[in-house]
Order: C-alpha cells, then sequence, then structure tokens
C-alpha cells in the first residue's frame, strides 16, 4: 500500500472513529498512534503542496525546513547513531537518540511546535537490525497539516538521516505518536482527492451521524461553485475543491453526494 492510501485510510478511520471530544467543526483525539512499514512509507507519487492549498511547493517546504529541519540536531543523532553501530561491544547492539524538531522560538501565543522530536531506536535482536523511527507530536490537524509533515518527512528530513547508513540497512517502521490530533471537516477537500465522497459520506453517516450533519451542511456549500465563505481557509479550501476534485467527479458520485445533501434537508 502506498504512502498516500495508507494516509487517506487514516482519514477516514479517523473521521468514523469516537473521539475525546468534539470542537466545533474538529474531531478531537487523545493520545493516537500509527505504524507505517517502510516500504510503504516509500511507496508510491505524493500530491504538490497546492494540491494541499498551499501556495507552492517552494514555498511551503521553506517553511517547514525554518520551522522544523533543526541540522544540528539531525545531525547530531545521524552520527550518534552511526558511531554506536560501527563501535565494538554492546554499544553497537542497541541504539536510542533522539532530535528536537523545532528550529525556532515560538510566538508566545503558541502552544509549541507541533513536531517536538525524532527518535532513532536501534536494537540489534537475534543479529538483525531492527530499526523505529518515531517522530513524537505536541499536536496535529491529521489531515492537511499531517500530510505536508509527511512529505516534508520523506522528501527532506529522513533521508537526511539517513546519510552515511550502510548499504541495504533500513528502517523496519516509521512510528507516529500524537499527544492530541484532530480531524477538520474544513480540509474535507484535501481528503476527497484521495477517497470516494460519497463512500465516505456514507461511513460517516452510520458511524457518527451527529457529526455528519455538521460534514454535510459544509459538502453542500461545497457542491455550491459560488463560494460564500469570507474566511480565508475556507475560500480557499472551495477554491482547492473546484480545482483537485469537483471536476474529477463521476456524473453518479456528483448524483449521489447531491441526493445526500436533499436527505439531510439541505
Amino acid at each position: 500500500m502506498s504512502l498516500i492510501d495508507i494516509w487517506a485510510q487514516i482519514c477516514q478511520e479517523t473521521i468514523n472513529q469516537e473521539p475525546s471530544m468534539y470542537i466545533q467543526i474538529r474531531k478531537m483525539f487523545s493520545n493516537q498512534s500509527f505504524d507505517i512499514d517502510w516500504e510503504d512509507f516509500q511507496l508510491g507519487d505524493l500530491p504538490s503542496f497546492p494540491q494541499l492549498g498551499y501556495k507552492n511547493d517552494v514555498s511551503k517546504m521553506k517553511q517547514l525546513e525554518r520551522n522544523y529541519f533543526n541540522e544540528e540536531e539531525l545531525i547530531r543523532i545521524r552520527e550518534t547513531f552511526l558511531e554506536r553501530y560501527h563501535s565494538s561491544g554492546n554499544k553497537s547492539l542497541q541504539t536510542c537518540v533522539t532530535a528536537r524538531m523545532g528550529n525556532k522560538k515560538k510566538d508566545s501565543r503558541s502552544q509549541g511546535f507541533c513536531m517536538q522530536s525524532i527518535t532513532i531506536n536501534h536494537m540489534k535482536i537475534n543479529k538483525e537490525d531492527e530499526i523505529v523511527i518515531e517522530l513524537h507530536y505536541r499536536s496535529t490537524e491529521i489531515t492537511q497539516k499531517f500530510l505536508a509533515d509527511l512529505i516534508f518527512l520523506r522528501n527532506k528530513v529522513i533521508p537526511f538521516i539517513m546519510e552515511g547508513w550502510p548499504e541495504g540497512l533500513t528502517p523496519t517502521d516509521i512510528k507516529f505518536n500524537f499527544s492530541t490530533a484532530y480531524f477538520s471537516l474544513m480540509f474535507l477537500p484535501v481528503v476527497f482527492q484521495f477517497t470516494d465522497p460519497v463512500e465516505l459520506l456514507k461511513d460517516l453517516k452510520k458511524h457518527d451521524p451527529g457529526y455528519y450533519k455538521s460534514v454535510i451542511s459544509a459538502v453542500s456549500r461545497l457542491m455550491t461553485k459560488e463560494c460564500t465563505y469570507n474566511y480565508r481557509t475556507r475560500a480557499n479550501m472551495h477554491e482547492l475543491f473546484w480545482e483537485y476534485v469537483h471536476p474529477f467527479l463521476k456524473k453518479k458520485q456528483i448524483a449521489a453526494i447531491n441526493r445526500l445533501i436533499k436527505e439531510s434537508g439541505r
């Protein structure tokens, strides 16, 4: 399964899951974890940042680098891991080293960086190397922001910390731990690009009819080509829907979505 398919599956499972709490248009979850097999993490193409609603690929990547590419810390964990891996004795059998991800001081209004740290956790068990790269998050929005992070991590961060590793040595898993994760219906146009919107809506109606009412209300506004939002991010998502989602929907999908909207009384 490709990385984008795994991310889409995470989104579908999250939107249907009973949350720790609801806050307006968000479903909030406490202490979430996701494991992704290394081969799956490497598999498949990833979308461009404009497909996620960002201005362009260059500016978004630079923003992520400014916030999270702490080069000094990343070099330190890479060199520490390699020094221990190539040493003699027990050092070569086990390493667990962590780097801080935040790259500058946050504004006083912020609760802190979303990505907190990255860890290389290595054990040689029965002469086989088991390496898990773990990302620890304070919080994240699971659709737009987390997908942007996956692009950044796969293309920039993880290749950097793997420079100089012996040929054939790779992680076994990439693990993500979130103190808080949330699904926001604002970013449905991102999710709809990589899922079947009709099936997603039908599943949500069955699993969480209360949240479905909020979602189908938002979808009804998305399906109207004229944007009625003043809030910039929601207006941006409306434009994204009409650029990357609606033109690629089949006639039967459009009819099914409109039928769900009508049945909801919208």
